[in-house]
C-alpha cells in the first residue's frame, strides 16, 4: 500500500505533462472494487528516478558496458540534425484535409473520430487559422507548431471535445499523421504505441473486438507505462523494453483475454516499437537485466486522489445560448411522455476533493451505480445522499428532479475532465455537501406534492415555457405546489 500524498504532488497525469510514478501494477484487478472495502494505497510520485538496479548476473556485463566513471545517459547517441519542418507538401495535405471535412473529428471514448458537426464559427475565422499555419517558417519550433494546431482544434471541435485532453490528443494525431519529423524517434514510438481507449484490446472467438471495460485504473496505468517506454533509457535497452511492453500488454486486456492473448499482444507491440526505433538499436551500455527485475515493485492498488481536472463548464455555451436556456430546455425534455421508472437522486464526493459534489440519478440501486463509477474513474466515492445506512425508497421522476437541482445550483457547476474513463463529467458542482443535500431534499419533496395533481406536467410546462429567465422559472415552479395535496 502506498502512503497518501498532498494535493501538489498528486497532479492528474496528462499526456502533455507526464507525471512519473514509482508504482505500476503488473497484474491489474479484474473486477470493480465495491464500495466499503478497506482503504487502499494512492499513487506516489517519484521526484528523482533511481538508477536501474543491476540484474541477477551482476558480474556479467554486456558489450560496451560503461565504466564506473561514466553515466548511461552520456552514452546515448545524439540525434542527427533534423531537416526543415514542416514541409510545404505536408502542410498543404493537412490544410486540404481540413477543408474537406465538416465534422468535429475529436477522439471519442471508443477512440474513433467524433461525427458531430463542427462549431458554427465564421468561415473567415477558420481561414485565419489556416493562414497562420501557412505563414509558419519551414524551420519553425515544435512548440510554435503545436500552439497553432491547438488554436485550429479549438475552432473546429464541437462543445464536447474542447477540453485540454481532447485538444492535445487531436494535435498529437495531426502531428503523427501529417507532420512526422524524420528521425524523431519519440514521435515514431508514439505512433507505434497506438492510442488505447477504455475497452479491452483483445478479440473474441468470432474475431470481433472485445468491448469489455478495462477500468480506470488500467487506463491510467497505460498512460504511465507509455510515458516510461518513451524514455531513451527504456526504448534503447532491450531488457527494460521487454519488461515495460509486457506490462503495457497486460493493462490493455481484460482478465479473460489477458490469459489468452497476452503473448500475441506483446509480440505486436514489440514489432511496432522495433520498427519505430529503427537504427537506434540497443546500445548495450548497461549491465544485464533480469526480466523479473521490476516484478518486485509494489503494484499501484489505490484510488486516484489527485485534484479533479476542471475544464470550461457548459454555462458558456457554444452557440451563444444563455445558461438559462440550456437548463430550461433540459427540464422541458424531462416532461416528454415516456415510460419513466422510479429511481434515486444521489450526491457524492470523492477522496481529497471534498469541495466538489456530483449530483446524478439512477433507476438502479445507488450502490451499484457507485461501484461502476469507482471502477470506471478509479476514484473512491463518499456517499452524501441518500444516507447509505438508510433503506432507500425509490422516488418518482428522478430525472426531472435531477435536472431541476442542476438548474438550481448552476452557478456552482463545473466540468471535470477524467483521464481514467476519458470522458468529461458535467454534473459536478463546487458547493458544500449540506447545500447539495438540502437542494435534493427540497425538490424531492416538491415533486412528491406536485405529482398529486392530475395535470401537473402541463402546469410545469407552462411555467417553464412562460419565461426565459431561469431564476424566475424556478420560483414559479416552487410556487406551484401547496404544502399539502388536495
Amino acid at each position: 500500500m502506498g502512503s497518501p500524498k498532498n494535493a501538489e504532488s498528486a497532479r492528474t497525469m496528462r499526456p502533455s505533462t507526464p507525471t512519473r510514478i514509482t508504482t505500476i501494477y503488473p497484474s491489474p484487478p479484474p473486477t470493480p472494487i465495491a464500495p466499503g472495502k478497506a482503504a487502499v494505497s494512492n499513487r506516489e510520485e517519484k521526484p528523482n528516478r533511481a538508477a536501474t538496479p543491476p540484474g541477477e548476473n551482476d558480474d556479467q556485463t554486456r558489450t560496451g558496458t560503461l565504466n564506473s566513471s561514466q553515466k548511461e545517459e552520456d552514452l546515448i547517441p545524439e540525434s542527427a540534425e533534423l531537416p526543415p519542418w514542416p514541409t510545404p507538401t505536408s502542410m498543404e495535405e493537412f490544410i486540404n484535409s481540413m477543408l474537406r471535412e465538416n465534422t468535429c473529428g475529436g477522439r471519442t471514448t471508443n477512440n474513433t473520430p467524433c461525427k458531430r458537426s463542427r462549431r458554427p464559427v465564421a468561415r473567415s475565422v477558420v481561414n485565419e487559422g489556416i493562414i497562420s499555419l501557412r505563414s509558419l517558417p519551414p524551420s519553425c519550433s515544435h512548440s510554435k507548431m503545436v500552439e497553432s494546431l491547438k488554436r485550429l482544434a479549438l475552432l473546429l471541435h464541437c462543445s464536447m471535445h474542447r477540453s485540454e485532453r481532447s485538444v492535445n490528443t487531436r494535435v498529437e494525431a495531426w502531428l503523427t499523421e501529417y507532420f512526422l519529423r524524420p528521425g524523431d524517434t519519440t514521435a515514431l514510438l508514439r505512433k507505434a504505441l497506438q492510442k488505447y481507449g477504455t475497452k479491452c484490446n483483445g478479440t473474441k472467438d468470432d474475431a470481433r473486438p472485445c468491448q469489455e471495460s478495462i477500468g480506470g485504473r488500467q487506463v491510467l496505468a497505460i498512460q504511465s507505462i507509455t510515458d516510461r517506454i518513451l524514455e531513451p533509457e527504456v526504448y534503447l535497452h532491450d531488457g527494460r523494453l521487454k519488461v515495460w511492453l509486457k506490462r503495457l500488454g497486460q493493462n490493455t486486456l481484460c482478465p479473460q483475454h489477458r490469459d489468452e492473448q497476452l503473448q500475441e499482444q506483446v509480440a505486436k507491440l514489440t514489432a511496432a516499437v522495433t520498427i519505430a526505433r529503427g537504427s537506434q538499436l540497443s546500445t548495450e551500455i548497461t549491465r544485464g537485466i533480469s526480466e523479473n527485475q521490476h516484478e518486485t515493485e509494489e503494484p499501484w492498488q489505490g484510488y486516484d486522489t489527485s485534484p479533479l481536472h476542471l475544464v470550461a463548464d457548459l454555462n458558456s455555451g457554444s452557440q451563444g445560448c444563455k445558461p438559462d436556456s440550456n437548463y430550461l430546455q433540459t427540464i422541458r425534455d424531462c416532461l416528454i411522455p415516456r415510460n419513466y421508472k422510479p429511481g434515486y437522486v444521489y450526491a457524492y464526493t470523492v477522496d481529497a476533493n471534498e469541495a466538489f459534489v456530483k449530483i446524478g440519478y439512477t433507476t438502479r440501486e445507488v450502490s451499484v451505480r457507485h461501484a461502476e463509477w469507482e471502477f470506471e474513474c478509479n476514484r473512491k466515492i463518499k456517499s452524501l445522499y441518500p444516507d447509505p445506512a438508510a433503506t432507500g425508497v425509490p422516488i418518482l421522476h428522478p430525472r426531472l428532479i435531477e435536472s431541476i437541482c442542476h438548474a438550481d445550483l448552476w452557478k456552482g457547476s463545473v466540468r471535470v475532465d477524467c483521464s481514467a474513463c476519458q470522458k468529461e463529467h458535467v454534473e459536478w458542482f463546487k458547493i458544500s455537501a449540506q447545500k447539495a443535500i438540502d437542494t435534493i431534499e427540497k425538490w424531492s419533496q416538491w415533486m412528491a406534492r406536485v405529482a398529486c395533481r392530475p395535470s401537473w406536467k402541463n402546469e410545469v410546462k407552462m411555467r417553464v415555457r412562460g419565461t426565459s429567465d431561469l431564476a424566475e422559472a424556478l420560483h414559479a415552479l416552487m410556487q406551484l405546489c401547496p404544502a399539502t395535496c388536495n
